[in-house]
């Protein structure tokens, strides 16, 4: 079973239209954070897949220079689905 982690990562912020200085000196990246199952961490990329079916699923790649922090999950436990979220 490939480990959950959840990324804490920043993000490129960007935008076409014209603002004064004082606005565009205070952007700052946007921070993010991803969870999933971690299929790769290598030098260059983290690569998540958030959902799976045997080893096919879909995919998220977060480059290395981006990310701030990656903790591994554990399960809670399970939750009784016939319930419902209250």
């Amino acid at each position: 079973m490939t480990q959950r982690v959840e990324v804490f990562w920043r993000d490129i912020v960007s935008d076409a239209e014209w603002h004064n200085a004082e606005v565009v000196e205070a952007v700052k990246p946007a921070m993010c954070r991803s969870m999933g199952y971690l299929r790769r961490l290598d030098k260059d990329n983290v690569l998540l897949s958030h959902t799976l079916s045997g080893g096919d699923g879909d995919y998220t790649t977060i480059p290395r220079g981006c990310v701030v922090d990656i903790f591994g999950l554990q399960r809670a436990g399970r939750i009784d689905a016939s319930k419902g979220i209250r």
